[in-house]
């Protein structure tokens, strides 16, 4: 809404419009769980970074909301300052805290990072969900391990 300064008269054509087509929007789909995110990012970091974002699409697919703070929180802070890095990491784990689950991208290895996040869950009895675009192309010795421990690899939704 606004009001001519000259007249004094209101005009809430703005106000319409919106309203109008606040009804007519379609209605947004079910996303009711939260994830955090476990992928690599040191090492080939451009490579890495692409790989999260398939795996951020794979989230959503699933109607999940999810959360990777080493993509936000690097992008502001420097990872290669200690000082810097221990406090993202400290800032990211306290997101963990309202994470229904925490999901754990396989195609690319598991980073030292990805170690302390899975601890973290494991700590906090958070669900741990283990994922790959290409199971079959895991290391089998890594696959063997985690079936001893009982865990099993989903294959992604989003290829």
């Amino acid at each position: 809404m606004s009001v001519n300064a000259r007249t004094g008269e209101v005009d809430d054509t703005m106000s319409r419009f919106f309203l109008e087509n606040v009804e007519k929007a379609p209605e947004l789909p079910d996303v009711t769980v939260r994830v955090v995110i476990e992928s690599p990012y040191a090492g080939d970091r451009k490579g890495n970074l692409a790989y999260l974002t398939r795996c951020i699409v794979d989230c959503v697919a699933r109607g999940e909301s999810p959360y990777a703070s080493h993509l936000m929180l690097t992008e502001a802070l420097d990872d290669n300052d200690a000082v810097e890095r221990d406090r993202g990491i400290k800032a990211g784990f306290l997101w963990r805290d309202v994470a229904h689950k925490t999901v754990v991208y396989l195609d690319n290895g598991l980073s030292t990072g990805m170690v302390y996040g899975i601890r973290d869950a494991i700590k906090k009895g958070r669900p741990i969900e283990l994922r790959a675009f290409h199971p079959s192309r895991l290391a089998p010795e890594m696959v063997r391990r985690l079936d001893i421990l009982g865990l099993k690899i989903e294959e992604c939704v989003a290829q």
